[in-house]
């Protein structure tokens, strides 16, 4: 057969068998010729009889992943994937290639493209009972149980001769789908786990995308990809992207969109898993609020100056608390506890906000030294003795290594101390410095008080 020669099936099975939980990323497998043709069954002959199949003289190695680009556009409720995967035959002999891409429900696929040599050859699509047909031979006939993880998807296949040692498919389409939006919130779903026959890593892993929607964003979150959003256009349009190389995907990309047209959006999903059940809350006030709309607080910041703190943590932990003071809000009331052996505050009482106040905070700040040891139980309990508002969020920020070294040493006694005179009327949030931060202590705090 002429290398230059071309044969390939594209096929769409828009059918569905049960849960469409068994999404994955499109893989290709790689076949000696001949042996991926359709299973003949005769009217009236129940067995199956499976093709003869070559045996290649040494086991075929798994195409490898080069690159996987997705670009998404959502509107609304409406959602466009564009995928576009480059393959590699890193075996030294031609073979020829099974692609399989599983679809969401009700998706419609368009644009579906071959590229060989650089240039785009247009596919067929089947109708979707000749699809479901040949799908459901792959499946019976048994050859890569793997193909098992697709029942219940809708499926794009193509077949693809011939693919030389060494040389790069690349296959390109796009589909679109409708999404359903619950409680204000909708979710998208991408694609990328690969099948157990295809677990590897990707080269080059790109998403990129862009959402538009009629209604404020109230809320942009993703529980499995660390996205980058950004919002713009008032709050009713978004971009977002992630790049992963070298890695093989543990789980889908999962994107969460919630709207509302109240100052704060509030999204809601549930999920059942046998008797377990879960759900999701996401609560986020809208982009376009007013400086005003801020509750006023009152914080306390707690800021280690021991020994132990010296060289760069104390540089570190006074430039965070600098930042800290800039960021404040003008009805604010704030006051600062430094601590090593003994215990100084800035001011006797919470303090309002104000250009003063800060310039006299950062000037208190700027003359810390590392020196003495560490009263973390006498800091915190200093802390507490600012009379906050009951009608204001009261924080408390406590900047350490967490090693105590005067007074009371016994982690479990400080801790539990803390929350008793606390009883939760305070939220307390530790951020440890340094590379050897003592994180039992400073977790328990954090953990049992808000």
């Amino acid at each position: 057969m002429n290398s230059r020669r071309l044969s390939f099936l594209i096929m769409v099975c828009a059918f569905v068998l049960g849960s469409a939980s068994a999404f994955a990323q499109g893989i290709l497998q790689l076949h000696t010729p001949g042996t991926i043709e359709r299973i003949i069954i005769e009217p009236g002959h129940p067995t199956i009889m499976p093709p003869p199949i070559v045996r290649p003289p040494q086991p075929i190695q798994p195409a490898e992943l080069v690159k996987l680009e997705a670009k998404v556009e959502i509107d609304d409720l409406v959602a466009r994937t564009s995928i576009d995967q480059s393959f590699r035959n890193p075996n030294n002999t031609r073979l020829e290639g099974l692609y399989l891409f599983p679809l969401p429900p009700n998706a419609a696929v368009k644009d579906l493209s071959l590229y060989i040599d650089g240039k785009a050859v247009k596919a067929e699509v089947l109708e979707a009972a000749k699809a479901k047909k040949i799908y459901e031979d792959i499946v019976r006939s048994m050859r890569d149980p793997a193909l098992l993880e697709y029942v219940g998807t809708d499926l794009v296949q193509l077949r693809i001769f011939p693919i030389e040692p060494g040389q790069t498919r690349r296959v390109q389409f796009a589909y679109s789908q409708v999404m359903k939006r619950e409680f204000g919130l909708c979710g998208y779903t991408l694609p990328l786990v690969p099948t157990n026959a295809a677990a590897q890593p990707i080269k080059e892993l790109v998403v990129t995308g862009e959402i538009k929607s009629s209604v404020p964003i109230a809320s942009l979150y993703s529980p499995t990809h660390p996205v980058d959003f950004v919002k713009k256009d008032g709050g009713k349009s978004a971009k977002f992207s992630m790049e992963a190389n070298g890695k093989v995907p543990e789980s889908n990309l999962k994107i969460f969109v919630g709207v509302s047209e109240k100052e704060v959006g509030a999204g809601f999903t549930a999920y059942r898993k046998g008797e377990d059940g879960y759900f999701l809350v996401v609560l986020s006030p809208r982009d376009d609020l007013k400086d005003s709309a801020p509750l006023a607080k009152d914080v306390v910041f707690v800021l280690d100056t021991s020994g132990s703190m010296s060289g760069d943590k104390i540089k570190q932990a006074k430039k965070s608390l600098e930042y800290c003071l800039n960021a404040l809000h003008p009805k604010d009331r704030f006051n600062i506890v430094r601590f090593s052996t003994e215990t100084d505050l800035f001011a006797k009482e919470l303090v309002e906000v104000s250009d003063k106040t800060r310039k006299d905070a950062r000037e208190f700040v700027g003359k810390f030294d590392a020196a003495g040891g560490t009263a973390i139980q006498a800091a915190l309990q200093a802390a507490l003795q600012n009379k906050s508002d009951a009608e204001r969020p009261s924080l408390i920020v406590f900047l350490t290594d967490g090693m105590p070294t005067v007074g009371e040493t016994n982690i479990e006694n400080i801790e539990k101390e803390f929350a008793k005179q606390n009883a939760g009327r305070v939220r307390l949030f530790t951020f440890g410095i340094g590379n050897d931060v003592n994180t039992k202590l400073l977790d328990k705090l954090a953990d049992n008080n808000g």
